[in-house]
């Protein structure tokens, strides 16, 4: 076949012959495609690097503890020192986290929401040895006393536990009774199942995946851990958790009508630990009690939520 030609019954399209408007858009698209991938090139490793930094700054708080040996290097640059020092105090907080935190979050931000409205996030846990050997659920306690009334009323129920008296009087009848809204993705029963749809679910309930195992250890000694890994957690993701309660007290709401609104919802999790081998026969997961990470009180604090502090048993705002 000769330069030039081409095949019989192939059309030939020239550019003379294409219509306005297509002439004009190919640039465009072109234009588009380029800067797209432009901005995954850019994207891609930032997102890493910033979604890692909440992990470094843990494990750079452990070093400064300890005054292990990249803490000591760090102090040998003395503008850098007080810079980090506040980073690792602050960087908890949903709100000010210190100079470094604040310009930290901002280009975290953005890259988080590309990546939950594009899909691209990752959880990297599929090779050992951090393979995960744990399920976590969260669950929603709506209660009907008010935590701040000093008649008796401001009960909390903690760590799934009884309820929490604030004080000693006694109580006054409330509207109902304290009601748990269990997890959507956690079955039935949990030695028999199959996952089919939900799928959108479980990736909203994912970022409350925390394992609070105890492992025969007593409460008390893991209160600190826990603690830190509910305010790191919350902190980062409080428009989504408020987003979340709200959307499931709305669900709530349009399926029971006939209830009056709670006054509190607080948002627990809790784990299933995979045994370790050969585990117990009849095989089971092993259940951990469930742990409150946030209380919302909607009627009084709308737009706010209330941390849960293990070492102090006490809700209470960041």
């Amino acid at each position: 076949m000769g330069e030039g030609t081409r095949p019989a019954g192939v059309p030939c399209f020239r550019r003379e012959s294409m219509p306005p408007a297509v002439r004009l858009l190919r640039p465009v698209a072109r234009g588009l495609l380029g800067l797209f991938v432009l901005w995954q090139m850019i994207f891609l490793p930032a997102f890493n690097l910033l979604d890692g930094a909440e992990a470094a700054r843990r494990d750079l708080r452990e070093q400064r503890r300890q005054d292990g040996r990249w803490w000591r290097l760090l102090r040998t640059v003395p503008r850098l020192e007080p810079l980090v020092d506040e980073w690792l105090t602050k960087g908890a907080n949903y709100g000010d986290k210190g100079k470094l935190g604040n310009l930290i979050e901002r280009p975290r931000r953005v890259v988080r929401w590309w990546a939950q409205a594009t899909g691209q996030e990752q959880g990297w846990k599929l090779f050992a040895p951090d393979t995960f050997d744990f399920s976590a659920f969260p669950s929603l306690e709506l209660r009907w006393d008010d935590p701040e009334a000093e008649d008796g009323t401001g009960l909390g129920a903690l760590a799934g536990g009884a309820a929490l008296a604030l004080c000693r009087a006694p109580p006054h009848r409330v509207a109902h009774e304290p009601l748990v809204l269990g997890s959507d993705n956690q079955p039935a029963d949990r030695r028999c199942y199959l996952r089919f749809g939900g799928f959108r679910r479980r990736r909203i309930e994912a970022q409350f995946e925390l394992d609070f195992r105890r492992d025969g250890r007593p409460r008390e000694q893991l209160a600190e851990l826990w603690e830190q890994q509910i305010r790191n957690l919350v902190s980062a993701d409080y428009a989504e958790t408020l987003a979340f309660l709200r959307w499931r007290l709305t669900r709530f709401h349009r399926e029971h009508p006939e209830l009056p609104p709670p006054v509190q919802v607080i948002l627990r999790v809790q784990t299933f630990v995979i045994p370790a081998p050969p585990g117990p026969r009849p095989w089971d997961w092993i259940e951990e009690e469930a742990v409150p990470l946030a209380r919302w009180l909607p009627q009084k604090q709308p737009s706010e939520l209330e941390f849960y502090y293990p070492t102090a048993d006490r809700f209470r705002k960041d």
